[in-house]
């Protein structure tokens, strides 16, 4: 028997509104980009890599590709979001299918203003430029007071 061993990603997307509200919830598949692997066969070989540190959003709703390495509108953060710049991830391990199993990298925005629809989004190692590991499209529109939360994991499966 061949072993086989798979690293799934999903994003998960919630959107509460200024009152605490759920207005938006939303399971999506993930796309891994070849950068992204190719830092992770670096890591596995003892070569220098650098894991996820950041979740990015964006305003271009191109489908994701593998071979993309950033972002096609990375948002401007300072006019839009309380937090600007990239999101710097909170990072756990959960149990998915047996211990451990599962990384979780983790951004909130807080909107104002007047923001643009956000139709894309990336997790990142490095607070600007670096590795694109893995890109996902979207489409919400969001509300000054809305807060939009990004939980990417990504789970080796076996």
């Amino acid at each position: 028997m061949e072993d086989i061993v798979r690293v799934r990603g999903e994003v998960e997307i919630k959107v509460v509104d200024k009152d605490g509200k759920l207005k938006w919830h939303q399971i999506l598949s993930n796309t891994w980009t070849q950068d992204g692997v190719r830092e992770i066969i670096k890591w596995l070989s003892g070569q220098s890599a650098s894991a996820p540190t950041h979740v990015a959003i964006g305003t271009d709703g191109t489908e994701a590709d593998p071979t993309q390495t950033a972002l096609l509108a990375e948002l401007d953060y300072a006019t839009y979001t309380e937090e600007g710049g990239r999101i710097a991830a909170t990072k756990a391990i959960q149990t998915t299918d047996f211990t451990n199993d599962t990384a979780v990298f983790t951004g909130t925005w807080t909107f104002k203003g007047t923001p643009p629809t956000i139709r894309e989004m990336g997790l990142f190692n490095a607070a600007s430029g670096g590795v694109m590991y893995a890109r996902r499209t979207m489409n919400f529109t969001p509300q000054a007071g809305d807060k939009l939360t990004i939980s990417w994991k990504l789970q080796l499966k076996i």
